[in-house]
C-alpha cells in the first residue's frame, strides 16, 4: 500500500489559513493558492462544507465523471496527520494544526489520570464511563477557540453541526437549507458546516457497499442544488476530512494465549 504524506503546503491546513488570512486574522500557516485564487474574487459569505471521509478515491469508485462534484473538483488535498476526524475536522473549531491543538485521534491517553479518554465526550475508552474531571479540557485547544478569534478580528464565524448538536440539522436536505438562509440573510461571515453521517455509513457497510454508493449519490444531488441556489457573491467550498479504506478483521491472539492473557 503506498504511503501518502501529508502536504502542508497546499493541504487542508492551508485552505484554513486562506480563510483566516480573508476574515483578518491571522494565517497562521502558508495559504492555499488555489484558494487565495477564489477568495481574491471577494465573496460577501464563505462556506465550507465538510462531509465526513469523502475522500477523492470514494468519489472515483461511487460517482461518474460528469457527476456534479467530480467535474467540479479542482485538486486532490492531502488532509493533516493524522488523518482521523478528531485531528481535522478540529482544525475548523481550535484553528490549529492537531499538534498545536492536542487534537489527534478519537482518544488519547492522559498520563494526569492514567485513563483512555475519548476525546468529544471525557469518557474511558475501555470501560466506557463518563467523567467530569477537567483531564481532556485542560489538556486540549477548547473546540470554539476559533470562533473566539474570528469575534476579535471584528470577523463573524458560523458552525453548522448534525444532529449531535441539538441546534443541529437532522439532514443533508436541512443542511442546505441552513446554508441558503445564511447566505441570503448574512452579509461578510464564514460559515463551517459539517456532515458525519456518510461517515457512519461506510463504518457499518463499508466503502464498497451499494448503499455507500447510493448515499454518495444522494449528497451529490444536493450539493448541486445548493450550488444552483446559492446566490451570487457566495463562495462554497466541497471539502472532506479523509477518506476510508476496507479492512479485514483477523484474531491473531486467539493463536497466543500467552500474549492474551497480557
Amino acid at each position: 500500500m503506498k504511503c501518502v504524506y501529508p502536504d502542508y503546503n497546499e493541504g487542508l491546513l492551508n485552505l484554513l489559513a486562506s480563510l483566516r488570512q480573508y476574515f483578518h486574522l491571522d494565517p497562521l500557516y502558508k495559504t492555499h493558492p488555489d484558494a487565495d485564487r477564489y477568495l481574491a474574487e471577494k465573496p460577501d459569505n464563505v462556506f465550507v462544507l465538510l462531509i465526513d471521509a469523502m475522500g477523492s478515491k470514494i468519489l472515483e469508485r461511487h460517482l461518474p465523471e460528469d457527476s456534479f462534484l467530480r467535474s467540479h473538483m479542482i485538486r486532490e488535498m492531502t488532509t493533516v496527520y493524522p488523518s482521523t476526524t478528531a485531528a481535522a475536522t478540529t482544525i475548523f473549531s481550535t484553528g490549529l494544526a492537531p499538534v498545536s491543538s492536542g487534537w489527534m485521534g478519537w482518544m488519547e491517553y492522559f498520563k494526569e489520570v492514567d485513563d483512555y479518554r475519548i476525546l468529544f465526550w471525557n469518557g474511558s475508552y475501555y470501560s466506557h464511563a463518563r467523567h467530569t474531571d477537567n483531564a481532556v479540557q485542560n489538556a486540549l485547544v477548547p473546540q470554539g477557540t476559533l470562533q473566539k478569534s474570528f469575534e476579535a478580528a471584528g470577523s463573524s464565524m458560523r458552525v453548522i453541526n448534525p444532529k449531535f448538536d441539538p441546534e443541529g440539522v437532522h439532514s443533508m436536505e436541512e443542511m442546505k437549507d441552513r446554508i441558503l438562509e445564511y447566505a441570503n440573510t448574512l452579509y461578510n461571515t464564514f460559515t463551517y458546516a459539517y456532515w458525519d453521517e456518510f461517515d457512519a455509513l461506510m463504518h457499518e457497510v463499508g466503502t464498497e457497499d451499494p448503499k455507500t454508493e447510493e448515499e454518495l449519490r444522494h449528497i451529490d444531488d444536493v450539493v448541486r442544488e445548493l450550488a444552483e441556489q446559492l446566490p451570487a457573491g457566495n463562495l462554497l467550498f466541497v471539502i472532506a476530512d479523509h477518506g476510508q479504506i476496507n479492512t479485514v478483521t483477523e484474531d491473531i491472539l486467539t493463536a497466543h494465549p500467552d500474549l492474551a492473557e497480557t
